[in-house]
């Protein structure tokens, strides 16, 4: 009885599962400005947000005019970093002292 109920949970899981459709791919940087990762986008899709691979740095591109802006090159800034319901950037910040690592979280208007 146990194990048929599992099937059933199993397949049931399967068969409700979500499906993702890719509508279209478009590239938004050229490789001369440099690779970026994890984006994340303001609320009104005006703005992406991202980091280098290793969350370097904090770069934010404007789509209407198509300009790159450098916020920062500080170690972890682009580590969970988003937009507030106002149009700000938080991050943080990781500086190590004396073999101690401090976070520091930023606010950027």
């Amino acid at each position: 009885m146990k194990k048929s109920f599992l099937y059933i949970l199993l397949f049931a899981g399967v068969a409700f599962a979500q499906n993702v459709t890719v509508l279209s791919v478009e590239q938004i940087t050229t490789l001369e400005q440099g690779e970026f990762f994890y984006p994340v986008s303001n609320y009104d899709n005006s703005k992406i947000l991202f980091s280098s691979v290793n969350y370097r740095g904090l770069w934010t591109l404007d789509l209407k005019g198509k300009t790159l802006t450098k916020l920062n090159d500080f170690n972890s800034s682009g580590y969970e970093a988003n937009f507030t319901n106002d149009g700000k950037i938080i991050f943080r910040k990781d500086e190590f002292k004396n073999n101690l690592r401090f976070i520091s979280l930023y606010e950027y208007d």
